[in-house]
């Protein structure tokens, strides 16, 4: 472990080993927010930059994302690196923003994609992900543990489901290939896909288990 991360690691515990509210507490998470802010190492949310004012969404969802860290820091576990988690717990944050930025807008989409699309796409391709974050996610979509992603499949065919599909994407196939597995067409496919993971339960669900 970097001598950076580990410096990042000793002050959590330090915050950890320390009463809520106490004095000690508070010092050591300041000055673990200093080195988190000055380290570079908080997620740059590319696939996000051309979003209209992304510069002032992004600030936003770091100030929230400091906030709750701090606020959660009693959950840190310190086999995993400090940036993992922060940038673990900034994801969800940015997604909030983003969200909030388009009520207060009236902005429906960015880039044609809708913020629930985004999260999927970058938890699936790993972009600006962790390594701890991408196989959370993969176990997540492979024990289901609710069942919800099981449930949603192409019309009568209970095998053609949202947990299979997700399984075949995060394995990097190609609808073509899913296609083939699967029997049904290509359109169908997307279009299932695409309609399944805007739904506001099955978001919910992720941030419920992945958050």
């Amino acid at each position: 472990m970097c001598e950076l991360a580990e410096q990042m690691r000793q002050l959590a515990l330090k915050a950890q080993n320390n009463p809520s509210n106490s004095v000690a507490r508070r010092k050591a998470l300041n000055s673990l927010v200093k080195l988190i802010q000055g380290s570079g190492l908080l997620s740059r949310q590319q696939s996000w930059s051309q979003l209209p004012n992304f510069e002032e969404i992004y600030q936003e969802a770091v100030n929230d994302a400091l906030v709750k860290f701090c606020k959660d820091i009693d959950k840190y576990s310190p086999q995993y690196p400090v940036m993992a988690w922060v940038n673990h717990i900034f994801r969800w944050c940015f997604l909030d923003a983003v969200s909030r930025y388009r009520e207060r807008t009236q902005i429906c989409s960015f880039d044609e994609e809708a913020a629930e699309e985004r999260l999927f796409k970058d938890l699936l391709e790993g972009e600006g992900q962790s390594k701890e974050d991408i196989n959370l996610f993969r176990d997540f979509i492979e024990s289901d543990p609710e069942g919800i992603l099981r449930d949603l499949h192409i019309r009568r065919d209970r095998n053609t489901n949202l947990q299979r599909i997700l399984i075949f994407l995060c394995e990097g196939r190609e609808w073509r290939d899913i296609s083939i597995k699967s029997g049904h067409p290509i359109p169908t496919l997307s279009s299932f896909y695409q309609r399944s993971i805007k739904k506001r339960n099955v978001v919910e669900y992720c941030r419920k288990y992945l958050q």
